[in-house]
């Protein structure tokens, strides 16, 4: 049996289905099931047969309609609601084969179309009980979201030859997380900086990593906070005495960063 288990799944999965919720503590058990969620999306993937402007190779493009679009989508999320109406959705806009173009043939793009927030509860849970409706509504959505962004490529509906869609269902299944949630627990206000979960957990040898967790910064620190945790735990050496120093490599430029455990 390992001494060592380091979760990279959502705290929810970690903890209610791989450690089972009848081997923890009561108490903490709770805490967990009262996490709120982060969001999860609405994806359109399309493979095109057209040009697309080398303007648009910029990441992902954001584009709201008004300055008040980001916030009417949380509010209606938080109905369990979406912006339907393609003159009004904000979406994001990302094209992989501008940014390399060997990924396609000559004159064939790639491109996402997002949304967020997409709620998990959204018409009846998205009607997933019934594939046909659940089709169904995924179809008609995608369709309002490719017609927003039409208004950065002209035309885009009658160049489409492969078109996927995601949505908080389809990450939920195709990833584990919970509610399809894309950055497993919220960071609120309620659930930020202490009040996140630590590396170490209370079950004996078990860590987690990833978003989740309190001191993680990005994809290099949240791996090297729990490294550090899981080191010092079994030295039980005293935390308050220790200086972790990491030495982080992104975009060839090198920084240094000094956290106080």
């Amino acid at each position: 049996m390992a001494e060592c288990v380091i979760s990279n799944a959502d705290t929810k999965q970690t903890f209610l289905n791989l450690v089972g919720e009848e081997n923890l503590d009561k108490k903490f058990a709770e805490k967990i099931k009262e996490f709120q969620q982060s969001v999860s999306g609405f994806v359109v993937h399309l493979g095109v047969e057209m040009e697309l402007p080398k303007e648009l190779n910029c990441g992902c493009i954001m584009c709201f309609p008004e300055y008040s679009t980001a916030e009417n989508n949380f509010k209606l999320a938080s109905k369990n609601e979406m912006e339907t109406n393609p003159e009004k959705i904000g979406f994001g806009l990302s094209i992989p084969t501008l940014k390399d173009p060997d990924l396609v043939p000559a004159g064939f793009h790639t491109l996402d179309i997002i949304t967020m927030p997409a709620p998990y509860r959204y018409q009846n849970q998205w009607k997933g009980e019934n594939k046909e409706e659940y089709n169904m509504l995924k179809e008609k959505m995608a369709d309002k979201l490719i017609k927003a962004a039409e208004k950065l490529i002209p035309q885009l509906s009658k160049h489409i030859i492969v078109k996927d869609i995601s949505t908080p269902l389809t990450y939920e299944r195709y990833t584990s997380a919970t509610e399809g949630g894309w950055y497993d627990i919220a960071c609120t206000p309620k659930q930020s900086l202490l009040k996140r979960t630590p590396a170490k957990t209370p079950v004996n040898g078990l860590y987690l990593t990833g978003a989740k967790i309190f001191g993680a910064r990005n994809v290099c620190l949240d791996k090297q906070w729990t490294v550090h945790s899981r080191y010092y735990s079994e030295r039980k050496i005293n935390k308050r005495k220790i200086y972790a120093k990491v030495l982080i490599n992104a975009d060839r430029a090198r920084f240094e960063t000094l956290r106080r455990y």
